[in-house]
């Protein structure tokens, strides 16, 4: 369990960082909702799993079953890989 709280947290991280390289203001508010998204659904299922919040229907990303997550998911990582990737400017 340790090791997915990890994988989740650098992946966040990423996200973040991928943000902080954004070209323009757009892509850095897409990118910091993102991570949001993602940091929002790991709280929601730590605290279900550790007692303190009542239990939801609140999906894990990447892990959880169900096909509209992981579609979402994946569309939302698309996005961040797209802002990461234009961070330089052709000249």
């Amino acid at each position: 369990a340790g090791l997915v709280l990890v994988l989740y947290l650098a992946m966040i991280w990423r996200v973040v960082s991928a943000a902080r390289l954004a070209r323009d203001r757009y892509g850095f508010l897409v990118c910091c909702g993102i991570a949001a998204m993602f940091a929002s659904y790991l709280l929601i299922n730590v605290g279900m799993c550790l007692g303190l919040f009542p239990v939801a229907g609140v999906p894990l990303p990447l892990l959880s079953y169900g096909g509209s997550n992981l579609v979402i998911t994946l569309w939302a990582l698309g996005i961040v890989i797209n802002v990461y990737s234009r961070h330089y400017a052709f000249v």
